[in-house]
């Protein structure tokens, strides 16, 4: 170690290029790292989806849940399942243990969902999804005069157009959406009529509407796919479907006997956004994304398509995931401007400027070798990774303080100067140094190895925290010395040195009059001072445990949302 930091000082050029590249690779990287509200992140866990169209709940828990259930029983790592069944549908949440890994769980409940062969005929198959979180990109709101038919098509129509945009995402969703019903309102009357039953009107709709593939037939010139496509999808189609040939050529149809209504299913609720009817369109940010790209291309989308809309129907964004984003990064990035002013002011009140301003350029060294880093270990820019550079802010600056304060006394005291002095400064200081950010390193490690889905989030804060402290040590002991050897003793005629040396001296009266005499009592008195501080630790655990100083996981902020509940 020792002959590294005094090639790096020997060689301020090498020294130089290792600060230039680790801006130019952190810049770089910065730019290209993904950006997103919340670390991408899968769960030990899945949700299995059934639908049974005419299923009463009872009928759904026992021929779909309880099967569902038994198949998975005895699967290694399970913890809980949660049935919920409905009319028409049914959803089971699998939880399994956060030690076992999530992949291998879900291909294993997939396999046993899949193995089962004695569900109802009518039912739909099983979709087995795995728990993930999924970060909001977009939430907008699409309003008009239009009717529901208009309204829908209008909205799949922008669903399609946003899932194909530049820097868009496939991941949208449209919520509120009235589905379209077409009911047959059967007639007694007709019926008795005609001699028919309610049963014969039902088969020749089950019958007559419907798409088969009919295989294919063989020839000299090639296959010929037979398929026969009569689904009936509107009023007319319905309509026109027959219940009954008779011998004498006539022919019973379903008009004849019941009214056919294209409408939309009876629903219960009503979405409105600024007293129009609307709904709702959700875009979720993909697991790779840049959720400040994926914000501009949706904004740029949306004001086109409001210009190309007739009448009073628009497309409003009322949330936009860039914006709290773009909030904390600005935050981040004017904490380490601050930071850094104030870094400067302060050590330049007891140090030269040099040394003041190159342990400034440190911070910044710091934050640009943790940019390199970061992609390679799948670390993005989110609220997490952010919070532990504001974590780290006023820890990367230390080390680099208390080489430059080496140095700079040395310098001071005469016996060395220049590269030697450099040399020698940092040596003094290497082991305290080193085990310090190794300390606060591991303080922060055990978050590395938590298992589940709690890993992926705090693993973020963790690396980030590592990197920046790992290339503050590169700092302070290879680029440092090289921009401190050329130092020379400060001229103490200058009215500089004496506004320096009046703070200088104030520290030193204060340290001399009472920092002193307490830790000479305190060290005097050992025992009672551990016990004063073991005393202090009970009383706050013991306030803690009984309520007067609340915990919460995390603070309740006021937002920008008001929701009413009636």
């Amino acid at each position: 170690m020792t002959g590294l930091i005094g090639w790096w000082a020997r060689n301020s050029v090498a020294a130089n290029l290792l600060m230039i590249a680790c801006f130019i690779a952190g810049g770089l990287a910065f730019i290209n790292l993904d950006r997103e509200l919340n670390p991408s992140a899968t769960f030990t866990g899945a949700t299995i989806s059934m639908g049974w169209p005419g299923a009463s709940p009872r009928e759904v828990e026992e021929q779909l849940i309880l099967r569902i259930e038994e198949a998975l029983d005895g699967i290694d790592g399970l913890e809980h399942i949660d049935s919920i069944a409905r009319e028409g549908s049914a959803r089971v949440n699998v939880e399994g243990d956060d030690r076992i890994d999530a992949t291998r769980f879900l291909n294993e409940v997939k396999n046993r969902v899949d193995g089962i062969s004695n569900f109802p005929a009518d039912a739909f198959p099983p979709i087995v999804s795995q728990w993930r979180n999924r970060n909001p990109g977009a939430f907008m709101g699409l309003a008009g005069s239009l009717e529901p038919k208009e309204l829908n098509r209008l909205a799949r129509e922008i669903r399609k157009e946003i899932s194909q945009l530049p820097n868009g995402s496939s991941v949208v969703e449209i919520q509120g959406i009235v589905n379209e019903e077409v009911s047959i309102e059967v007639s007694e009357e007709a019926l008795q009529r005609y001699g028919l039953t309610l049963g014969d009107v039902a088969m020749a709709i089950r019958g007559s509407s419907a798409n088969i593939a009919g295989g294919q037939v063989r020839t000299e010139t090639g296959n010929l796919q037979i398929a026969a496509r009569s689904l009936a999808d509107s009023e007319e189609e319905f309509e026109r479907i027959v219940v009954r040939q008779n011998p004498d050529g006539g022919v019973i149809r379903v008009r004849d006997v019941a009214t056919v209504i294209d409408g939309f299913e009876e629903t219960r609720q009503i979405q409105t956004l600024n007293g129009k009817t609307a709904l709702s369109i959700s875009v979720y940010a993909p697991e790779s994304s840049n959720i400040t790209k994926l914000s501009a291309a949706i904004n740029k989308y949306v004001d086109k398509k409001n210009k190309e809309l007739s009448g009073d129907t628009e497309i409003f964004i009322w949330f936009d995931a860039a914006e709290p984003f773009n909030g904390q990064l600005n935050l981040v990035g004017s904490n380490a401007i601050f930071g850094l002013f104030l870094v400067l002011l302060v050590l330049m009140l007891f140090l030269r400027p040099a040394v003041a301003w190159w342990v400034s350029v440190g911070i910044a060294v710091s934050f640009m070798g943790a940019f390199i880093l970061m992609p390679a270990t799948g670390v993005t820019l989110n609220f997490l990774s952010i919070f532990g550079f504001l974590l780290v802010i006023g820890v990367v600056v230390d080390d680099a303080i208390i080489v430059g304060e080496s140095i700079h006394n040395e310098v001071e005291a005469g016996e060395r100067e220049g590269v030697d002095a450099a040399i020698f400064g940092t040596q003094l200081v290497i082991k305290p140094v080193f085990f310090a950010v190794l300390t606060t390193m591991i303080a922060f490690s055990p978050w590395l190895f938590i298992g589940g889905g709690a890993a992926q989030f705090t693993r973020q804060i963790s690396l980030t925290i590592i990197f920046a402290l790992t290339f503050s040590l590169i700092e302070a002991f290879f680029i440092l010395p090289a921009h401190l050897s050329h130092m020379k003793p400060q001229n103490k005629d200058s009215w500089f040195y004496k506004l320096q040396r009046g703070f200088a001296e104030g520290i030193l009266n204060f340290a001399n009059r009472f920092y002193r005499p307490l830790i000479k009592v305190a060290l005097r008195l050992r025992y009672f001072t551990v016990a004063i501080f073991l005393v202090g630790f009970m009383l706050a655990v013991a306030l803690l445990a009984q309520g007067w100083i609340g915990f919460k996981f995390l603070p309740e902020i006021q937002g920008t949302f008001i929701q009413v509940n009636v």
